[in-house]
């Protein structure tokens, strides 16, 4: 059966393709789970917020990415990696009043509050697991925030006299993490993998094929979204939220 394929061959690497649909396919959506930068807000020329602030600081880009680099080929570890952009920030007076400009210049996909609202009333466990930074998650989304019963994100922690980031305190549950992070998830809820759905954009998320659960592509970036070993399904070109609801199901 295709459940029984998927859960054995999740996130391995195989000569065989997994098939993008089937009738033996049946389950019940008990949560879903939303990366943020670029799942739900629209992309800002491929930039992810990090990325964003960077340059809004006036630091090129291809800084930003070779630290990146180095994170993922073992050189720094995340902590390290927090560490360095701590500095960098610093040194250029980042402050907490940078963060409101940074939620202001991000646009949220369409569709996004009754996406929400629907899955909410059907008591659909919403959470958030994004590499993003938890402030501006919060803030960007409004009250549509309290409908989420975790986000998991970086966090920073502002000077209460200058204002000014004194802390980046790093997520553990990005990248490898997030997969772990749906584990969790799946245990707690007591149900199948297949009943949690988590929808992501990039290749961080795809990870989370590791844990089982159904995994929906919008937008893809830095991932290749017709690779059936990392996603259950795809959507090239998302434009509004609600054309995740038939995945809902």
């Amino acid at each position: 059966m295709f459940m029984e394929f998927y859960a054995d061959n999740r996130g391995k690497k195989a000569g065989v393709t997994l098939a993008k649909s089937s009738p033996l396919l049946s389950f019940e959506t008990r949560a879903v789970v939303f990366d943020f930068d670029g799942t739900i807000t629209l992309p800002k020329n491929g930039r992810t917020t990090w990325e964003m602030i960077w340059e809004y600081l006036g630091y090129d880009i291809n800084e930003c990415a070779e630290y990146h680099s180095q994170f993922r080929r073992n050189v720094i570890s995340h902590q390290e990696w927090c560490e360095i952009t701590l500095g960098k920030f610093r040194a250029k007076g980042f402050s907490d009043t940078n963060i409101e400009q940074v939620v202001a210049s991000l646009d949220i996909v369409d569709g996004f509050a009754e996406v929400v609202e629907e899955l909410s009333a059907r008591n659909i466990r919403l959470d958030i697991l994004s590499g993003s930074i938890r402030q501006i998650i919060r803030k960007s989304l409004g009250d549509a925030a309290l409908e989420f019963q975790q986000i998991k994100a970086n966090e920073m922690h502002f000077d209460a006299k200058s204002g000014l980031v004194s802390k980046i305190v790093g997520t553990t549950y990005d990248f490898e993490g997030k997969a772990k992070y749906m584990r969790q998830l799946v245990t707690e809820l007591g149900c199948s993998p297949m009943d949690v759905l988590f929808i992501g954009n990039a290749g961080n998320d795809s990870w989370v094929s590791q844990s089982g659960v159904r995994t929906l592509c919008v937008n893809p970036t830095s991932t290749d979204a017709d690779n059936a070993k990392m996603w259950w399904q795809s959507i090239r070109e998302m434009k509004d939220m609600r054309e995740i609801l038939p995945y809902c199901t």
